[in-house]
């Protein structure tokens, strides 16, 4: 699974104090996959990977309940992200890896 990140997100996953990736539909992926993590402009390379330890789908307020002191963003990010979705996606992390080397996205 390719996910795509602000840098500031990628550096905190990475780092390992952000263990909570949400999003704003269901995501449908077994515990165990891997995701890679793409960092959006100005870095604009797959930094490195991660797995899923575990989804959680439900409604927006519900996934920020369980994962508010682990999804590095504020309360008022949250919300202006999540402003009009009836769904929402909480994706545990886990076993992060920093690739030595980005992969540019021009070199994909």
């Amino acid at each position: 699974m390719l996910l795509s990140v602000h840098p500031r997100f990628a550096t905190a996953i990475l780092a390992g104090t952000k263990t909570v990736k949400v999003r704003r539909q269901r995501v449908a992926a077994p515990p165990g996959t891997p995701v890679l993590l793409y960092a959006t402009a100005p870095t604009i390379a797959i930094v490195g990977m991660a797995r899923i330890a575990s989804v959680q789908v439900a409604s927006p307020r519900e996934v920020w309940s369980a994962s508010r002191t682990s999804a590095g963003i504020s309360r008022r990010e949250y919300d202006e992200y999540m402003s009009g979705a009836t769904q929402a996606s909480g994706l545990s992390l886990e076993e992060p890896i920093t690739f030595e080397n980005p992969v540019s996205l021009a070199a994909l």
